[in-house]
Formats: structure tokens, sequence, C-alpha cells
């Protein structure tokens, strides 16, 4: 990277509290920047945990799970602020003695890499929420430069820095109280937007750094919100929006993209639950864009488990009540009394005179009967009181729900307003499960 001294003189870089040789070496992945100083990767003698590595004679053996590189067949190395140190020359030169100017160079390189604006950019216009205090913990954010929770759980720094998510992710600096742990903590945040005004930011989701409470005694996966905590989290606008693709975290978000990598789809995260106030902001959010393209797909990616088909379930719900006005439908998710199993209860009537809704099982009956012969006791339905409940167990299996859905949803649309609905699931329970094992399959195959 060539930068010229008034360059390296005049760039911004953040306070050395908030980007400094720990923060190189945690957030700069050396295999991902060899490229950028001349190095050939030797795929051949390379094993999922060693990658060896060439550039004008000298052999590097990086090691791929610890972020640190040795020289062939020698005891040194380092990690990624000694790799930038030793390659800052343009040649492999081990052990340098930098000048003050030379190391500021070093920091503005690194910087470059992680793709950050220069900090008098960074504090953006939408991060300007005041540091608050709720129950003892104070909580503020950062422009983002620690990825590790991020990389932990199995992003690749090119879905970091993909322009489909730049500045919709932050990090968070939340001072725990003493009862749990105390200290201050380095977290990933999540801007949540005014559904009204798509750049607004009202308030911020923090995850995820565990702490032992000291209370209980056991390791906790803190969540605090800044700000207004029932709005939702979006990605940036695609160039051309065919798709909005609804997950549960925007965890799930990030690694659906990183598995599948969509194009024109725009990503929406509730952070974990849907309650009614979200549901409203969902609600909002989706009318503002259907209303100017009512051809835009809806993809609902939330778990495969009985809480993500509830929000199928809801997200549906959503869009027949505003494609219909003949039929009202509610939902209900119980546990079965003396069991550990779930239920939900999708309720049926209708405010139209013209519909008898006690005749309305009629069309489901052939359609649970096809669906009892091989998934037993996943679906039931009764009518009582003018009310058509369809009743799932958490026995259905995927399939067989995604189907009834899509029955559901041709059954009460309106037919001269087609719902572009579908869902979406993962394989495990989540989708970042599916990226553990999507990578693992990559380093094994790699391996071999």
């Amino acid at each position: 990277m060539n930068l010229s001294k008034d360059e390296i003189r005049n760039y911004k870089l953040p306070p050395m509290a908030d980007f400094n040789l720990s923060y190189i070496n945690q957030n700069i992945i050396i295999e991902d920047i060899l490229g950028e100083f001349g190095y050939k990767n030797d795929l051949n003698k390379s094993t999922s945990k060693w990658l060896r590595t060439q550039k004008d004679g000298v052999t590097l053996l990086i090691n791929r799970k610890e972020n640190r590189f040795i020289i062939e067949n020698e005891n040194t190395g380092g990690e990624a602020y000694v790799f930038l140190q030793n390659n800052l020359s343009g040649t492999y030169n081990p052990k340098p003695n930098l000048t003050p100017f030379q190391k500021r160079e070093l920091f503005v390189i690194a910087h470059k890499l992680l793709k950050l604006p220069e900090y008098k950019n960074a504090q953006i216009k939408r991060a300007t929420l005041k540091p608050i205090t709720k129950n003892n913990i104070t909580f503020k954010t950062i422009p983002l430069i620690n990825k590790n929770f991020l990389k932990h759980r199995g992003l690749s720094n090119t879905t970091i820095v993909n322009k489909l998510f730049k500045n919709t992710i932050f990090n968070s600096k939340v001072k725990m109280p003493e009862h749990k742990g105390g200290g201050t903590i380095t977290n990933t945040a999540f801007p949540l937007y005014d559904v009204h005004d798509f750049d607004k930011i009202k308030g911020y989701i923090s995850r995820n750094k565990k702490y032992v409470d000291s209370e209980t005694n056991k390791i906790k996966n803190p969540r605090y919100f800044n700000g207004d905590s029932k709005s939702l989290w979006h990605s940036n606008m695609p160039d051309n929006l065919k798709n909005i693709a609804i997950a549960e975290s925007e965890i799930d978000a990030l690694s659906h993209f990183e598995i599948n990598k969509p194009k024109d789809t725009l990503y929406v995260s509730f952070g974990g639950a849907l309650s009614p106030d979200k549901t409203k902001n969902l609600n909002v959010f989706l009318e503002k864009f259907l209303k100017k393209d009512k051809n835009i797909a809806i993809s609902s990616i939330t778990d495969n488990d009985i809480t993500g088909k509830l929000y199928d379930l809801e997200i549906l719900k959503i869009l027949l009540d505003n494609n219909q006005s003949n039929y009202n439908f509610e939902l209900k998710k119980y546990k079965v009394p003396e069991s550990t199993s779930y239920k939900i209860d999708l309720y049926i009537h209708t405010n139209s005179d013209k519909i008898n809704i006690n005749q309305e099982w009629k069309y489901y009956v052939n359609k649970i009967d096809s669906i009892q012969k091989t998934n037993k006791e996943s679906i039931n339905m009764y009518t009582k009181n003018d009310v058509l409940t369809i009743t799932f167990s958490d026995k259905i299996n995927t399939e067989n729900f995604n189907s009834f859905l899509q029955i559901i949803k041709n059954k009460y649309q309106d037919q001269q307003n087609v719902i572009n609905f579908k869902t979406d699931k993962p394989k495990l329970n989540d989708w970042n499960d599916d990226l553990a094992a999507y990578n693992k399959k990559k380093t094994k195959q790699l391996k071999m």
C-alpha cells in the first residue's frame, strides 16, 4: 500500500484508546491481507491449520486458528502488528527499528486495511445518541473497530465490510456494574432505525461479550439497549430492491448473507423477539415499501423451531391484514400442559355477513389429512363460535409447515393483488448454526 508522506501525516486516526496495537492484532486477519503485500499462497503445502505463503524467497506459515505467523524453519514471528511492521518497507525485514513517522504509517495502513473511515467522519451523523445509564449499566457507541465477536460467530471480513452493512454495525463500550463483574467491555452494537425515516437511528442493541454474574455465578450473554428498544435494525439499501429478508437477529441476517450472497436484498431484524410494538413497526416498514412496489418479495428467514414458525405466521398475518379486509387473524403460542411441547393456534374469523366461517374447514380438510399421513399429530383444526382454529404442534416438519403457509396465503390473499411471500429456513436451528457447519465443511474440503 503506497501512501504519500502528506497522506500519512494528515490522516485522521482514532484515539489510541480505541485503535491501538491490541485492536490491530484482534481485528486484522493476516491471511486476508497477504495479497496486499505481494505474498503468493502455496495451497498444495497448506493445511486447515497452517497456510504456507511466500514472497521474495521468504516463506511464512500462517496459523489460521490463532492468527499468528512464523518464518518457516525458524521460531520467530508474531501477530498482525508484527507482520505489518516487518513488511512496512515493501520487503520482509524482521524486527526493524521504526521511526515515529513509520509507526504512524503502520497505523494508517492498518486503518485502511480495515476499511474504516477517517476519524473525522467516523462519528457519523447517525450515531448521535447520548450515553445513558439504566440499572447501573453505562452504554455508549463507537465506530466498528473490534470485530472479534463477529468473526467468532464465523463471519468473514468480506461480509462485515460489504457495502450492504457498512455503518450498520458499531462497537459499544459497556460499563458493567460491580454485581455483574465490573469493568468495561467492548461489545458489538447494531443501530435500530426509525421505521418512518430509513437513515434515522432511534436506539442501539448491544451484544455480546459474555460475563460472569457474581450473584448467580453463571455465564451470561448481555443484550443492552440504548434509546428506543422497539425499533428495527436493517442493512443498507441494495442497488435494486427486489426482496426484503426478515431475520430474528442481526447475526442471523449476516450469516444468511455469508452463506447465500443474495442479490437485491434488504435485511431486517427485529432483535430476537417480535413483540406487539415491534410487529406494528414491522408493519409500517413493510407497508411503506410495498406501496411503492407490490412485487417486492418478503422472505421470512427466522429460526427453524416452533418460535420461528410463530414469527412466520406473524409476518404472513401482517401481509394478509394489509391485503384484504374480510378476514381477521390472531395467533397464540403456548406450552402443552404437563409437557415440554409447544403449540401455535391460528384463529380465523370474519366481519363479513357473506362469509360462513364454520364452513371454512372444508377448504383445509384434505390438505391436513394429507399432512397427517406422514407427520402425525402435527396439525389440527376445529370451528367454534364462528372462529376457525388451526393448531400447529412443534412436531410439524419444516416442509409441511412451509407448504401450509402457502395454502393459507392463497386462500385469504386478494386474488387481484397477489402476495409475494416465502420462507427460507436454516437446516439447523438458526442461520448462524448453519454458518458454523458451512465453515467447518469448507475447512474440511481445504484440508482434503
